[in-house]
């Protein structure tokens, strides 16, 4: 989230949490920097409606029903959990994935573009997404 914030090409939109102490914090606020006016959520449907071109997507574990809804939304999907490779481990996650990207031509789970939705700001392992030129985080 601290790398989101400062990058001069991000612009950070929204932040989802997943602890309750964390909702309606600043994202700034949550990783000891300057308020950025972006308070965080736990609703899904925020995020989905924010405008974004990309999330940064960091949960453990990933929730395949909100990446949908998030490639669906057309925005892009990065993460850097390793961990997962749907696309070798897992073929019916894989076509739901596929399905939901191709409901948004303009989505994918590719590098991002202007815009990202983020992760965790707490350094947890908590589920995150993020956007730049309109960026979305999640601690």
């Amino acid at each position: 989230l601290k790398g989101i914030i400062h990058h001069p090409q991000l612009e950070l939109v929204a932040v989802k949490v997943y602890d309750d102490a964390k909702v309606g914090r600043d994202a700034g606020d949550l990783v000891g920097l300057p308020t950025t006016g972006i308070l965080a959520t736990q609703d899904v449907d925020e995020i989905v409606a924010v405008e974004a071109d990309c999330v940064i997507y960091c949960p453990m574990p990933w929730d395949v029903e909100e990446m949908c809804r998030l490639l669906a939304s057309g925005k892009h999907i990065v993460t850097p959990c390793s961990y997962w490779f749907p696309f070798i481990q897992d073929p019916a996650v894989t076509a739901q994935l596929g399905e939901a990207r191709r409901a948004a031509p303009a989505a994918s789970t590719s590098t991002p573009p202007a815009r990202t939705p983020v992760g965790s700001p707490s350094g947890s392992r908590s589920p995150s997404p993020a956007g730049a030129t309109g960026s979305t985080a999640s601690p």
